[in-house]
């Protein structure tokens, strides 16, 4: 195992592509109890101009991926991020969320939410290590009856 301080071997995030989307559906699955992206909506997501899709990849093989929406008017949405268990807590999930919110930032989006399950503190622990604050419970939230917590944050213009 990897000690807490060791230095993050090289990688890169950068736009998730078509041919990330089977490894991402893999980290998907391995990740997520319940309430999955499904291929389609990855494929969706590449085209649709209003999201920030990025992938990690180190040495070839994507090891976590974010997903975020901007829309005109509306505060960001950090939809998705997960990372694959073997690289978890190894500081990628907070390069992948540093590079979503830098990037809602460049397009001028001044607050952003998410949801996540409230009994999932590792997760809201690194949410918070952003600014992000609880705002309101959010009962049987996820579909297998999960309760969970809607944070937001406030962002300062890039």
């Amino acid at each position: 195992m990897t000690p807490p301080d060791a230095p993050i071997p090289a990688f890169d995030i950068r736009n998730a592509r078509i041919n990330d989307l089977p490894q991402i559906a893999t980290i998907e699955r391995n990740v997520f109890p319940s309430d999955r992206l499904s291929l389609r909506q990855m494929r969706y997501h590449l085209r649709n101009p209003r999201a920030i899709f990025r992938a990690c990849e180190q040495d070839g093989r994507i090891v976590g991926y974010v997903l975020a929406f901007q829309r005109s008017g509306a505060p960001g949405r950090i939809y998705s991020l997960a990372v694959s268990g073997e690289f978890q807590g190894k500081g990628f999930g907070k390069r992948l969320m540093e590079s979503a919110l830098n990037a809602l930032k460049t397009r001028g989006v001044d607050r952003a939410v998410l949801e996540v399950r409230k009994s999932d503190e590792k997760t809201r622990a690194l949410y918070r290590h952003f600014g992000f604050r609880d705002e309101r419970e959010l009962p049987g939230y996820y579909a297998d009856g999960a309760d969970g917590v809607k944070m937001s944050i406030e962002l300062e213009s890039a």
